[in-house]
């Protein structure tokens, strides 16, 4: 045996030999699988940022679409004419309504006592509040719901209250607040009246609620009105 390494072997006459074997070619299974494995992240990826923004938009509150939509609009409890369904006497807060029986069951009114004006202003220069004491008016809106024609004076109807029990009847004073509901009020069935009862007050007095009865105060039921202090 040789113990040199043998060359290229011969073929063909002297001096010709085979041309060397080429390199063994390496597998690209290993790089499509590489490349598949990453397709399947970003296929996940993408798909779990889709389903979250997809639940963010769900779960989005009412009030954050309203920043940029049309802005809320706040009601006004107090101009709400009436209700769809009023409580018969009993007390409630400026604004409600309170459905209120005379004295015969067919005399049904419907009252909504809307706000207390303090300090309100005279509309007649010589009628004006003594030394000490100060006109208060209290809005009202009255719908006849009852079969009856409704004949009143709302002010012997309606009386303010104040912290210690005492009760104050209205006057016959005029003021810029509103349309003074003095003498008689005559309401169909169907038709409504608004205006407002004056009273006169000493001044720092503290008023806690209104009442109201029909027909001068002899009707079946009392309507009362908070005042917020």
């Amino acid at each position: 045996m040789s113990q040199y390494p043998q060359g290229p072997q011969q073929y063909g006459p002297p001096g010709y030999y085979y041309p060397p074997q080429p390199p063994p070619r390496k597998s690209s299974a290993p790089l499509i699988l590489l490349v598949i494995a990453i397709f399947v992240v970003v296929v996940g990826v993408s798909a779990g940022v889709l389903v979250a923004i997809g639940r963010t938009a769900g779960d989005t509150p009412v009030a954050a679409a309203t920043k940029t939509g049309t802005p809320t609009k706040t009601v006004d409890t107090t101009a709400e004419p009436e209700e769809t369904e009023a409580p018969r006497g009993g007390t409630q807060r400026l604004g409600r309504t309170i459905e209120l029986h005379g004295i015969q069951d067919t005399t049904v009114v419907r009252v909504m006592a809307t706000r207390v004006i303090a300090g309100a202003r005279p509309a007649n220069q010589y009628i004006t509040p003594k030394s000490g004491y100060q006109y208060i008016a209290v809005e009202l809106l009255l719908k006849n719901v009852g079969e009856d024609l409704y004949n009143d004076a709302p002010t012997n109807s309606g009386k303010l209250i104040d912290a210690d029990g005492q009760q104050y009847s209205a006057t016959y004073a005029e003021v810029h607040d509103g349309v003074a509901l003095n003498g008689l009020v005559t309401i169909s069935s169907g038709d409504s009246r608004k205006g407002v009862l004056v009273f006169e007050v000493p001044r720092r007095t503290k008023l806690t609620r209104f009442q109201f009865v029909l027909n001068s105060g002899y009707g079946k039921d009392q309507g009362v009105w908070s005042i917020p202090g």
